[in-house]
């Protein structure tokens, strides 16, 4: 049992998030749609600018799974090892929530923008 969500939440949820990454329904339109209905929040700029920080990230993430990442850890700072953190706090997340590190992007992925597609 997950804070306020029955297992068969979580499962499906988390499913959803799988899904995503594995090349279903992926079109980077529905996936910022998805995100911003689930945040309740417009994306501003690019997605990549949008998702930089990781911030989003993380309230994405306590979004799906509530308190599974503290609040008070996430940082909205322009610091570059501060953003890092927030990415790799959501990417070992994914990982906890069933998401094999082979399906995972990697920090630079997004940081640096290498590869948005894997994002």
């Amino acid at each position: 049992h997950i804070a306020g969500r029955q297992r068969g939440d979580y499962y499906n949820t988390s499913q959803h998030l799988i899904e995503l990454t594995e090349g279903r329904n992926t079109s980077e339109a529905k996936v910022r749609l998805w995100i911003e209905t689930l945040l309740g929040q417009e994306c501003v700029g690019t997605t990549h600018q949008w998702l930089r920080s990781g911030a989003v990230l993380c309230r994405l993430i306590n979004a799906v799974n509530p308190g599974l990442i503290e609040p008070s850890t996430v940082s909205e700072s322009a610091e570059p090892m501060r953003q890092r953190s927030n990415i790799k706090q959501f990417l070992d997340c994914c990982g906890e929530m069933g998401l094999h590190e082979g399906d995972r992007f990697l920090i630079d992925d997004l940081y640096s923008n290498r590869d948005m597609k894997q994002v």
